[in-house]
């Protein structure tokens, strides 16, 4: 096992602590993709869904800041930030345990989604 997955199953069996790190991740300085930081969230969200109950409150804020962190990437590095995040935020997204109760999903999923659509729109306009 990589040193990076070992972190990865440190940082999934201790969530609580886990979110107070990611509240201080920002990629708004960043001009390269942080593929090892992206590596963890992507694993982090995987370990994390669906949520056991205890989990729940932890879980959906740890899923809240990943969307923060992708609305803090310059745009040029939200669609490979979205791609690196994309499988497991997409097990979030269809929730096909239905872990989340409605008003957890359309707060996560649908406002968080509407902030990277938004982005997404920026990047395309000059293209289209």
């Amino acid at each position: 096992m990589f040193i990076k997955d070992l972190l990865c199953l440190r940082l999934s069996s201790f969530p609580k602590e886990t979110v107070i790190l990611l509240s201080h991740v920002d990629l708004s300085d960043q001009d390269t993709l942080p593929t090892e930081i992206l590596y963890v969230i992507n694993n982090v969200l995987y370990a994390l869904y669906p949520p056991r109950p205890e989990l729940l409150s932890t879980s959906l804020q740890f899923v809240r800041l990943v969307g923060d962190i992708i609305a803090s990437a310059p745009f040029s590095l939200i669609v490979p930030v979205l791609a690196a995040l994309s499988k497991n935020l997409c097990r979030w997204i269809a929730d096909e345990s239905e872990a989340l109760l409605a008003n957890e999903y359309n707060d996560i999923v649908c406002i968080g989604s509407s902030h990277l659509f938004v982005h997404l729109f920026v990047i395309l306009i000059p293209v289209l």
